[in-house]
């Protein structure tokens, strides 16, 4: 009796996370926000930036990611450059004035 309320809470659980994803995909996603990551020597953050392409990818979020050089070595921005179009690359001086612009709507 147990196992029947169990695979009944279950697949109510899996109706619901369809539904989730499917009225997710369906609704426009607000566009406003910018996420911030420091980017330092070693850069430990990567597996940071391989979420932030893979939620992008999917849709899931629509911001870009902002890196702050703090110091990143050359092999690193290398391989953030190959994200061109999903991650940018700012100086910390550039940092406020580029939420600025997102504040205002003109990033």
């Amino acid at each position: 009796m147990g196992w029947y309320v169990l695979s009944g809470m279950l697949a109510a659980f899996g109706l619901f996370c369809c539904f989730w994803v499917i009225l997710g995909s369906i609704l426009p996603g607000s566009s406003g926000g910018v996420m911030l990551c420091p980017g330092g020597p070693g850069f430990p953050e990567r597996c940071a930036v391989r979420r932030y392409v893979f939620l992008a990818e999917a849709g899931i979020l629509r911001c870009p990611l902002l890196v702050v050089d703090m110091g990143l070595e050359t092999r690193d921005r290398q391989w953030l450059e190959q994200f061109a179009g999903r991650i940018e690359i700012c100086t910390p001086e550039e940092v406020f004035p580029r939420l600025e612009l997102e504040r205002n709507g003109f990033g």
